[in-house]
């Protein structure tokens, strides 16, 4: 019975249970959960309508200004108002004005906003200075949020584009940027001539307070010095030159030593004194004539400028002027229901699609053929349908009685297939056949294929025998509706009992025998190689065929034990329950034991979720 080396030549490599699915078993992923998909996108659809309720409506409207082509500026060396062309790096400037807090704040002050609740609710309990602060910015940073601005290529128009929870408040805030950045313009300017203003009244204060104090002193001066008395330098001119005559003559005379002559030279050196005084005084007049008619001139180019500049205080022009009104929007621009709903619907399909894939990978479970065929090359022999529970009371019909009294229902179909398909397998032969029905772990559905199966052969003109060796839970015993056993299995095995006084006959069967043991029977290797040798030929001689009904593999060690005595195995996997895993591990723990499994079944199938049991299913 050993089939070790057989199996280990025939059976193929273990591959790979995570390879990535191909296009068929995505389709039947989405078959799968597709009930899912709809209740996500659903739930998706539904949530976004709940949020979308709740949402206040926002309206949008927008103004636009044009900036001048020319940017004024005080010239600083005449203190003169002067145009310069516009620059791109100016535009961007301005443009980032409009976006700076201290912009957003004058806008806010000019608008009302720092007490308007309808913008921004006002902190409750008492004014304090740390809750006006903390309000003033919240109020800043919302309606910097609010509003947003557009400019197209080199134009030098700006689109202030406001949003708001009602149409007044929207235009407000539209009207009231373009409106607060001409009169920043505006008052940028007129700021600057009101500095140049002041500069001037100053310097023309101190220049005339200069000028009267050299004014002064030039009067001044002219007293002192009888500069007023032009006729004063003739008259000396002519006494000096009188005394010099008499100076003369007294020297032709010799009298230069008398107190006479003495007296002349005196008076003579007097007047030249007088006269070189006189000279020296009329050069400072003059300097200080030409320092005054200098600071005069000045005083009088001062009190001009300061006279243009106060005429075009009167004429000053703002950099933008507005060119679109905000107008007061008549519906709500957002949230958009229609679009945003119909863009849910894709948005929950796809996110459905994620999840279901994301559950697929994550749990493993076995679906199909397909991913049967990844675990070592194992073969499925047949799709078992799901059992319906029937009657007022819901109660599960016994697979044994399906099989035989609806040959019609789809279960009975299924598992005539499963028997023909086994038996043409290639290696059968004419002898008697010992059939091991194991699974991964319980509640896979292994004992209620292992009694159709034999239900199904023993109908078909074979006579089988089912063992039930599942001695901790004797299912096939209680699935057939018999006594549970009360012999050992040593006593049957070592010839205490005879195997004819141990079988039960199947009602309703004539050639279906169960042979079964009482619960917590252990098979020890000794016990089964007993088994083999002195009651498996006897079983074989009087049954066409033997099905063994194993506990789990992955659960109890009797079901590897049972290998040796079992020519091949079917593994029995449940439907969207059992993993990847769990199967290949089945597999692998099933083969080193020397046991040659020619397939799996799939039970349990909700035949509606797939494309196998749907194309041309008349049955059920």
């Amino acid at each position: 019975m050993n089939m070790l080396a057989q199996n280990q030549r025939g059976a193929p490599p273990s591959e790979s249970w995570s390879e990535r699915l191909d296009t068929d078993e995505l389709m039947q992923l989405m078959r799968r959960n597709l009930w899912l998909m709809i209740v996500i996108a659903l739930a998706v659809t539904g949530a976004t309508a709940a949020y979308l309720s709740m949402r206040i409506p926002v309206y949008r409207t927008q103004g636009a200004m044009v900036l001048t082509n020319s940017e004024i500026r005080m010239s600083q060396i005449d203190t003169q108002l002067q145009s310069y062309e516009l620059t791109r790096a100016r535009v961007e400037t301005e443009l980032d004005v409009l976006r700076s807090r201290s912009f957003a704040e004058q806008v806010a002050r000019s608008i009302g906003l720092f007490d308007d609740p309808e913008f921004l609710p006002l902190p409750p309990g008492p004014e304090n200075p740390d809750t006006s602060v903390e309000h003033a910015r919240a109020v800043i940073e919302k309606l910097l949020a609010s509003y947003m601005l557009r400019r197209n290529g080199e134009s030098l128009v700006i689109t202030v584009q406001a949003e708001a929870t009602t149409p007044e408040l929207a235009a407000r805030i539209a009207n009231g940027v373009v409106v607060s950045f001409i009169e920043l313009s505006r008052t940028r300017q007129t700021s600057i001539i009101d500095s140049s203003t002041f500069h001037l009244k100053n310097q023309i204060e101190n220049m005339g307070g200069t000028l009267s104090q050299r004014q002064f002193e030039l009067a001044d001066f002219i007293r002192r010095n009888a500069l007023d008395d032009s006729g004063l330098p003739d008259r000396l001119r002519r006494e000096a030159s009188h005394l010099a005559a008499v100076r003369s003559v007294m020297e032709s005379e010799g009298r230069l030593a008398t107190p006479e002559a003495q007296r002349v030279v005196a008076e003579l050196a007097d007047l030249d004194g007088q006269l070189s005084e006189r000279t020296l005084n009329d050069l400072e007049l003059g300097r200080m004539h030409q320092a005054v008619e200098l600071l005069s001139s000045r005083y009088r180019t001062a009190v001009e400028r300061l006279s243009d500049l106060e005429r075009q205080r009167d004429l000053i022009q703002p950099d933008a002027r507005q060119i679109t009104v905000a107008e007061l929007p008549q519906e709500p621009a957002g949230p958009d229901f229609g679009l945003t709903l119909a863009a849910s619907v894709p948005a929950g399909l796809i996110l459905a699609f994620v999840l279901a894939l994301l559950r697929s990978v994550v749990s493993q479970r076995l679906w199909d053929d397909t991913q049967l065929a990844r675990i070592g090359g194992l073969t499925n022999l047949g799709m078992v349908p799901h059992l319906r529970r029937r009657g007022i009371l819901l109660r599960r019909p016994r697979p044994v009685d399906v099989v035989k009294e609806e040959p019609d229902a789809a279960y009975s179909e299924a598992m005539r297939s499963l028997v023909t398909i086994w038996s043409n397998l290639p290696g059968s032969d004419a002898t008697a056949r010992v059939l091991m029905i194991t699974s991964g772990f319980a509640r896979e559905g292994r004992t209620t294929i292992a009694v159709s199966m034999a239900a199904t052969a023993a109908l078909d003109g074979l006579r089988v025998l089912l063992l039930d060796m599942d001695t901790h839970s004797q299912g096939a015993s209680r699935s057939l509706g018999l006594a549970t056993a009360e012999l050992s299995f040593g006593q049957v095995a070592e010839g205490f009992v005879p195997v004819s006084d141990a079988l039960q006959t199947v009602g309703g069967h004539d050639r279906f025998d169960l042979l079964a043991f009482r619960r917590g029977a252990q098979l020890t290797p000794r016990v089964l190689r007993c088994f083999a040798s002195r009651v498996l030929p006897q079983l074989k001689q009087s049954h066409d065929l033997i099905i063994i009904d194993t506990p789990p593999a992955l659960a109890f060690a009797n079901a590897v034990r049972l290998a040796g005595v079992a020519d091949e195995a079917l593994l029995i996997v449940r439907a969207g329950r059992t993993t990847l895993r769990t199967a290949d591990s089945a597999l692998e723990k099933l083969r080193t034991n020397g046991c040659m499994v020619r397939g799996a079944v799939i039970n349990d199938v909700r035949t509606g979720r797939y494309r196998q049991l749907t194309k041309g299913d008349h049955h059920g």
